[in-house]
Parts: structure tokens; C-alpha cells; sequence
């Protein structure tokens, strides 16, 4: 059981909010807390255990979310403006001299945000690490949580959900999660509606009106049902890169396609390169960090190796006559497999067994590209 310490006490309450159906419930629940507990069946009390009081709720803006998501935003920062709760809506232009935009980034270097095989960190860059160093900036060395909005029966998020670059967090909570309110997707449409939350999107004529779900409006996790909205009506609505959404996740599959078959020929000029970070311990010699499966460190005090290696394959060894028996009796080769920074070992792109698309979703086993969604026969 979580117990939350009222908002006048030091740590603060940070309410991570994307704007959708979840962080919205959570939010105006915790503006009318009697109601909230109420409709729940659970005392008060109860619900103050669970749900803490937000001292400050922070958006961080990838820079491709649908229009309704950022107007109802704008209502929420009226709310806590009315209510005494520090806004803020960050992006990763406030703190890096980079990519603004998760739109921006893939487009300049030509590649789409999850590559087979690979972890995808658009959340992490353009999430993650500006909530990170708001938090960091803003309160220092004083402790603080945060609050995700993750709704029950979404544990497989949960247990996905990378908050090791949130240094300096005290903690990470997901009151929906808890068996206590125990609040789905479905039920946070229904509480919405109940208190008449006042955000109306009926102008952009969806199939349901009032909040929607928030996400970049080409996720390559969307499913079948959001790329029938990106489709439909991404095309209608003008992104922040003077195309319309739609326009943008074309863009991005078009540079990936001019792209792919250049960084694989980069790999191959150079000789088919693989890079990796040695993993064992340098206190106790132990191959692997303490939470793998094989050859994993039991002394307690884990060291992690810094050695980076790069590792040709067999014929370029012995062309340049590279002798690697030395340090491989300290370092462990197994995780090198990656290609070094701008190659790829694929023509992932144009692979004739799995070609990778913007959208993971396959339709009869392969991935398909965006003009292929637009034919794709929605029921």
C-alpha cells in the first residue's frame, strides 16, 4: 500500500502528464476528490492513500501529438493555474542543443523509431530525459516522485518502463495500477464523462467525442484503430512542421528508404565492424551484471567494465592480423554485435524475409508501409 504524504509536507507529487484519457482521470480526480471516491466505492481516506496530492503536473512534448491532445492540455494547465498547482510543458529543445523534436531527430538522421532488433528510445530522448532535468532544475536535491499514468491491466507497460535516466527520482507511482482504485481505460472514459470534464473535440468529427487517447500520431506502436485516425484524419490536421501529420509519417518512411541501403553500404566499405561495452565485473571478475541469467555477479558490489571494443569479423582479422586472445580472457566478447555509430548491418529497409516499416504492425506476417495503411480496408 502506497501512503502519500499530504502536499505540504517536503517531497513533492509530479504528475507526468501525456493529456490523454489516464493522466486526465488521475488529474481531475484529484481535483474532486470526495466525487472521485464516491464513484469509486472507497472511502476518502482510501482514496488519499492512493492517489497523492500533485504539486506540480509537467507535459513533455515529443512534437507530433494530435491537436486535441495539446487543447486539452491548455484546459488542464487552466486547472492547475485556478487551483495552485505548478504547469510546465517542456520539450527536448529546452535543454539539449539537438533535435527539438522526436520529428525532427528521425528525419536528419533517416531512420524510424524502432529498428528490428533494437530498443526504441523516442520516449526515453523526448520523454523521459526533459521531465528528468525539469525536475533536476527545479527542485535540486529535495526529493520528489513521479506519478504515471499507466491504467489497470496495462502492466505490460509497466513492467517496459525504463525510469533509469530519472536520476535523482525518490520514487515512480502508478495509482491507477492499484488494486485499491484498480481504474481502466474504459472506466476513465466513464468517470470523464460523469463529472463532465469540459474538453469537446466533436468538431474533428471522431468516433467519440471528449478526450482521447495521447500519443505521437505515428507511434510504430499504434494499433489497428489509430492508424484508421492517422489515416482518416491525420491528413486534415497541420502538424508543427508546416505538413499535416499524416504528411510528417510519409516523410519519415521516405528518408528511412533513402537511408537504409547507404548505411549498410557504409558498414560493408569499412570492413563489416562490430561494437559493444564489456559487461563483467572489474571487482570481482564475474562476466555479466548481477541481473543476468548467465555467469551474473554475486559480490554485491557490481563495477561495470567501461572497456568499449571493436571487433572485426574473422577475415578482417586475419587480413590485418589483429590478436584479440589477450584481453578476451578478461572481457567478454557475447554482446558485441552492433555496428558502430551511422552503419547498419541491414539494409533494413529493402530486407527481402523482414522489412522494417515505420509501423510495427504486421498484416499477414510483414510489416506495411504508410501508403499501404492508407488502402488498407478499416472496418
Amino acid at each position: 500500500m502506497n501512503n502519500y504524504p499530504m502536499s505540504n509536507e517536503v517531497i513533492h507529487h509530479v504528475l507526468s502528464c501525456g493529456g490523454g484519457v489516464d493522466t486526465t482521470t488521475m488529474f481531475s480526480m484529484h481535483l474532486y476528490r470526495d466525487e472521485a471516491a464516491h464513484w469509486l466505492g472507497i472511502t476518502r481516506e482510501e482514496l488519499d492513500k492512493h492517489l497523492p496530492y500533485f504539486t506540480a503536473c509537467v507535459f513533455s512534448d515529443t512534437g507530433s501529438e494530435y491537436p486535441w491532445t495539446y487543447e486539452n492540455i491548455d484546459l488542464i494547465k487552466q486547472f492547475c493555474e485556478f487551483h495552485g498547482i505548478v504547469f510546465k510543458q517542456v520539450s527536448r529543445g529546452d535543454y539539449f542543443n539537438d533535435d527539438k523534436s522526436l520529428f525532427e531527430f528521425l528525419t536528419r538522421i533517416g531512420s524510424i523509431p524502432v529498428l528490428p532488433g533494437a530498443h526504441h528510445t523516442c520516449s526515453l530522448k523526448f520523454k523521459v530525459e526533459p521531465l528528468r532535468r525539469w525536475a533536476e532544475e527545479t527542485y535540486g536535491d529535495e526529493s520528489y516522485t513521479w506519478t504515471i499514468g499507466f491504467a489497470a491491466g496495462e502492466g505490460y507497460r509497466k513492467d517496459t518502463f525504463d525510469t533509469r535516466e530519472m536520476k535523482n527520482t525518490y520514487e515512480t507511482h502508478f495509482p491507477l495500477m492499484d488494486k485499491a482504485l484498480g481504474v481502466t481505460r474504459e472506466d476513465g472514459i466513464r468517470w470523464l464523462e460523469h463529472i463532465k470534464w469540459p474538453y469537446d473535440s466533436s468538431k474533428y468529427g471522431l468516433p467519440r467525442n471528449g478526450v482521447q487517447k495521447s500519443a505521437c500520431a505515428w507511434c510504430p506502436f499504434n494499433q489497428v484503430w489509430e492508424l484508421e485516425t492517422l489515416v482518416k484524419f491525420g491528413d486534415t490536421v497541420q502538424g508543427k512542421h508546416n505538413m499535416t501529420l499524416l504528411e510528417e509519417a510519409k516523410t519519415i518512411e521516405s528518408r528511412f528508404a533513402e537511408n537504409s541501403p547507404v548505411k549498410h553500404q557504409r558498414w560493408i566499405d569499412a570492413g563489416m565492424p562490430l561494437v559493444g561495452r564489456c559487461k563483467h565485473c572489474n571487482n570481482c571478475g564475474a562476466k555479466n551484471p548481477p541481473t543476468a541469467k548467465k555467469d551474473p555477479c554475486k559480490c554485491g558490489n557490481y563495477d561495470k567494465c567501461n572497456i568499449k571494443i571493436m571487433e572485426h569479423d574473422h577475415r578482417i582479422q586475419k587480413e590485418y592480423g589483429w590478436d584479440l586472445t589477450e584481453i578476451s580472457q578478461n572481457h567478454d566478447y557475447s554482446g558485441i554485435r552492433r555496428a558502430p555509430k551511422n552503419m547498419w548491418k541491414f539494409d533494413y529497409y529493402n530486407d527481402d524475409e523482414d522489412p522494417a516499416r515505420l509501423i510495427t504492425r504486421r498484416i499477414d506476417g510483414l510489416r506495411i508501409g504508410i501508403e499501404e495503411w492508407e488502402e488498407y480496408p478499416f472496418e
